[in-house]
Formats: structure tokens, C-alpha cells, sequence
């Protein structure tokens, strides 16, 4: 075998894919917060939403219909370790435009904490960098939601 076949055996290839079965006048569309938090509620695990946080991000385009949902940590029943970097490659595999971000209280209170704050604006900075506009993060609780956009917290 020569150098350059031992390089190209060394050498891991990387394979992206993504598939939309969801036609466009069939995706549903993000219009405002409150339809923001009714397609977030319906995409959490009632078995889990009081009990352990998830963290979950949901891809749009331009006209802010969905192109993809993926939850990127389930934590304890007070904490979450969320990858700003595994939020950023779901939605550039995705091509999406723009994103909404969300995650659950198992306690039962909507009020963000100064971590979810932070957190917040680091992943819409990153999203910037990218091009991607963040629009909304959402924290629901299984009686209630608090939207960021709707609070003026952007």
C-alpha cells in the first residue's frame, strides 16, 4: 500500500444528509409566540415534561414554516447541559434561517433563570455568526409558557 492509499484509509470521511417528507404548504408555520409554545407543548414527552429538563430546538425558514425539531439534552430534574455547537449543526444540515429554542420547568415556574438568560443570548449570538436569527426561546411548564419574544427579552 502506498503513502497516499494509507492516507486516504487514515482519513475519516464525513457524510451529511437530510431529508424533508414534509411538503411546503404542508409545514406548519410559526406565526406568533403562542403558536410557538402550542407546537413546543405538543412536541414534549408528557412522561417527561415535570420531571427532567429537556432542551429542544426547532428549525425554520424564511417564511417561519418548520423544517425540523430535535432535542439536544435531557438533564436532571433541575439542570440541562446544552450544546450550543449541536444546535448550530442541526440547523445548518438543515438549512434553516431562523430557530426557536425551548425547555422545560419540572418545578412549575415559567420565570427564567439568569442561567437560561445567559444561555440565551450566547445561542442567539452564535446564530448570528451564522446567519441564523433566533425568534424565540420558550419555557413551558405541563400549565403554563413563558416566551422571551413576548417578554421583551431580546
Amino acid at each position: 500500500m502506498n503513502n497516499i492509499d494509507l492516507i486516504k484509509n487514515q482519513v475519516c470521511e464525513v457524510e451529511i444528509g437530510y431529508k424533508n417528507k414534509v411538503k411546503v404548504k404542508d409545514r406548519i408555520k410559526i406565526t406568533d409566540p403562542s403558536k410557538a409554545a402550542e407546537v413546543v407543548r405538543a412536541l414534549y414527552d408528557e412522561d417527561v415534561i415535570d420531571y427532567n429538563e429537556q432542551f429542544h430546538v426547532i428549525g425554520l425558514n424564511n417564511g417561519h414554516q418548520i423544517l425540523c425539531h430535535k432535542i439536544i439534552a435531557t438533564g436532571t430534574t433541575n439542570a440541562c447541559v446544552v450544546s450550543i455547537k449541536a444546535i448550530l449543526q442541526t440547523l445548518i444540515l438543515t438549512n434553516s434561517t431562523h430557530f426557536i429554542v425551548s425547555h422545560n420547568h419540572p418545578s412549575g415556574s415559567t420565570v427564567p433563570s439568569s442561567t437560561d438568560i445567559e444561555l440565551t443570548k450566547k445561542i442567539r449570538e452564535a446564530g448570528k455568526l451564522v446567519d441564523i436569527t433566533m425568534i424565540d426561546h420558550i419555557i413551558i411548564t405541563s400549565e403554563s409558557s413563558y416566551s422571551f419574544q413576548n417578554e421583551n427579552m431580546f
